[in-house]
């Protein structure tokens, strides 16, 4: 993955949402759901990604993905498993203990590169 933006991203229960500054000055959004849930929380991140094209659609949260106690790491892959996205950073609250997610999000906001 060659390029990266900065970003937040917030949880709470089972529901996903973030907001990140990429490459151009664009600006991509993701939603999603995961399981199991978690106490509320929010994390200032960095997604990388090879090209602001991937950045749009759905994606799966992948095995390895996790929340707590005072990071965050999500794993994201296409549907058709040809691109893959990560979603690292800080939590601004302690989630304890490590939770191994799953789940899916979707970016939106971007109308290609």
């Amino acid at each position: 993955m060659s390029q990266s933006g900065k970003g937040a991203i917030y949880g709470q229960g089972n529901s996903l949402s973030g907001n990140f500054d990429i490459v151009g000055g664009q600006s991509v959004q993701l939603s999603g759901s995961f399981g199991p849930p978690t106490i509320p929380f929010a994390a200032q991140v960095i997604l990388q990604y090879n090209s602001p094209s991937d950045l749009n659609g759905p994606y799966m949260i992948s095995q390895g993905s996790q929340i707590g106690p005072t990071t965050i790491n999500l794993n994201l892959i296409s549907p058709d498993g040809s691109t893959t996205l990560r979603v690292f950073g800080q939590l601004n609250t302690v989630v304890p203990p490590v939770i191994q997610v799953t789940g899916q999000v979707f970016f939106t906001g971007l109308g290609g590169e």
